[in-house]
């Protein structure tokens, strides 16, 4: 039986293409086997060894692990990425122990060059946070955002905000506080009637709005935000509407009776942290 003209070339006979390639390769691993008695071994010393075999044995995990992914289908985009990245990093120290260049290896040392560079800026730029030269604007744009939360809790009635600062980790750390009077203001507002009436309908708005207030004590002008599941809720939900990555790590209240014995209690300070500034200009942007 003969093989028809242009078989091999379109490959209409099955396993041909690969018989031949096994052919070839038997070829050239007896080729080896003959050379490989007389090629010199490159010198290798104990440290360069010990890389090179870490580095191999790395390049096959990595390698095996990128295999079993693809058969099994179970590639992640993620890794996807990571895994060919990591195989190209040994790749690419290895050849430069076996004095390979390649264009690979050159491609790969330029990119790393970018990469020192970015992080050298990066470097720079946290140096020049923790030293003392100020940054153009940043101590403006923290005083805003200040600002922007100070003027929220005002508006919404409850007006006295304890302490805020900045974390190491860049978050903003809020202390909420009430301050809750229908009383005349101090005589050196401008306005003491205006203002004194807007505080009295203020108080008026929160409890229409649900919150539990009760007066400070009797013919008291002062107002208490009782300690109460309902107060909790309200509070709770206000802020996270308001700034949806913030956090509120502790609730303080005290005894209503203070010096004599009472059910009641009062909440004085909310301890929070919004962790993404860009929740605070809100609509003010």
């Amino acid at each position: 039986m003969g093989i028809e003209k242009g078989s091999f070339a379109h490959g209409t006979l099955p396993g041909l293409r690969e018989f031949f390639l096994h052919i070839e390769w038997l070829h050239y691993a007896s080729q080896f086997k003959k050379e490989s008695k007389t090629m010199k071994a490159i010198n290798l010393n104990e440290d360069q060894k010990a890389v090179l075999l870490k580095e191999t044995k790395d390049l096959y995990f990595a390698a095996q692990q990128l295999h079993e992914r693809i058969k099994e289908d179970k590639l992640a985009q993620d890794m996807s990425k990571t895994l060919p990245s990591l195989i190209e990093s040994y790749f690419a120290s290895i050849a430069k122990l076996l004095n390979y260049e390649s264009h690979l290896t050159k491609e790969h040392e330029e990119r790393y060059v970018e990469i020192r560079k970015a992080n050298q800026r990066a470097q720079d730029l946290e140096r020049q946070l923790a030293s003392s030269k100020p940054i153009d604007g940043l101590a403006e744009q923290l005083e805003g955002l200040r600002k922007i939360v100070y003027d929220w809790w005002k508006e919404e009635g409850f007006r006295h905000v304890s302490e805020i600062g900045y974390t190491g980790h860049g978050s903003m750390k809020v202390e909420f506080s009430f301050m809750l009077s229908s009383g005349d203001s101090s005589l050196l507002c401008d306005n003491p009637v205006t203002d004194a009436r807007n505080k009295a309908k203020k108080i008026q708005q929160l409890i229409d709005r649900g919150f539990d207030l009760e007066p400070e004590s009797e013919n008291s002008r002062s107002w208490d935000v009782l300690d109460t599941e309902n107060n909790r809720r309200l509070l709770t939900n206000m802020l996270f509407q308001r700034f949806p990555s913030i956090v509120i790590a502790k609730i303080e209240s005290w005894n209503k009776g203070r010096k004599i014995r009472s059910d009641k209690w009062t909440i004085w300070r909310l301890e929070t942290y919004i962790h993404d500034l860009r929740d605070i200009p809100g609509e003010e942007q």
